[in-house]
């Protein structure tokens, strides 16, 4: 199952047909071919009857239209109207100058898309949680239950597919099920360089048992925003879980500096 957005530019028999995102049940099989062109593809997020897709910068022109096909289980796309039936469509962003900005959800990355090596083991993906009674308003489909043993050594990795060079600076939300504060050591790589920062986590006597959001701070004083400087395409981010750890991952998202620094934002 296939959700495949398209802008379709021109008219009059000269159409050119852009390929801007795609959804895959299977994404392991079905993204790599997508993916080897540059075009953002994932699983499936569905939320509350919503099928939620994600593309990177786009421009349109007058003219130009936004097509999402469905393509089914069969590969049969004539037999799809039966599976299928959008009642609504809404776009979240910015369009100004005949350009789409993602909002900053076009920049984040889920930690139930994460995966997990432990004491140098191969990676696997990390185990997922989906009851919001135990995390109030997760977005995405679920949240990662990151619950290890001090002997454990856990590693975490997320991608993420920037949108656009630019200097950026990272937000998680999540919830530590442990009293005390932590430190969560972490990575950005891209290419060939690597750069080390830290998240301050509030443990549960500060944050109850409601959500909570660490910046991504600079390593020597634990207080200071860090940002970094990165080109567009794929960064990983790759983060070393306290000893012990307790702690329900929503998301982390990369905030480009035109938002974090503006002086006021509107909706």
């Amino acid at each position: 199952l296939l959700t495949v957005m398209e802008v379709v530019r021109g008219g009059g028999g000269g159409e050119t047909v852009e390929t801007v995102a795609v959804l895959a049940v299977d994404p392991s099989d079905r993204c790599p071919p997508y993916q080897a062109m540059g075009v953002p593809c994932g699983g499936d997020v569905v939320q509350d009857g919503q099928v939620l897709i994600a593309p990177s910068s786009f421009s349109v022109e007058t003219g130009d239209s936004i097509h999402f096909l469905f393509q089914g289980f069969q590969d049969d796309l004539n037999d799809t109207s039966k599976f299928f039936g959008i009642s609504e469509l809404s776009i979240f962003g910015w369009v100004s100058s005949g350009h789409y900005v993602p909002s900053l959800h076009g920049v984040l990355v889920e930690g139930e898309e994460g995966g997990v090596a432990l004491g140098g083991a191969d990676e696997e993906p990390v185990e997922a949680g989906f009851d919001a009674t135990v995390f109030p308003g997760f977005s995405g489909r679920g949240y990662a239950v990151l619950s290890y043993g001090s002997t454990e050594l856990p590693m975490v990795s997320l991608n993420i597919n920037l949108p656009r060079t630019a200097t950026y600076h990272f937000v998680l939300r999540y919830i530590n099920l442990d009293t005390p504060s932590s430190i969560l050591r972490g990575s950005v790589l891209q290419d060939s360089s690597e750069t080390d920062f830290r998240f301050f986590l509030q443990g549960s006597s500060q944050c109850g048992s409601e959500p909570c959001y660490a910046e991504s701070i600079i390593t020597t004083d634990f207080v200071t925003p860090m940002t970094f400087d990165l080109a567009a395409g794929p960064i990983s981010m790759v983060t070393i879980l306290p000893t012990s750890s307790n702690i329900l991952l929503d998301y982390i998202s990369a905030i480009p500096e035109e938002i974090y620094s503006a002086p006021s934002l509107s909706d």
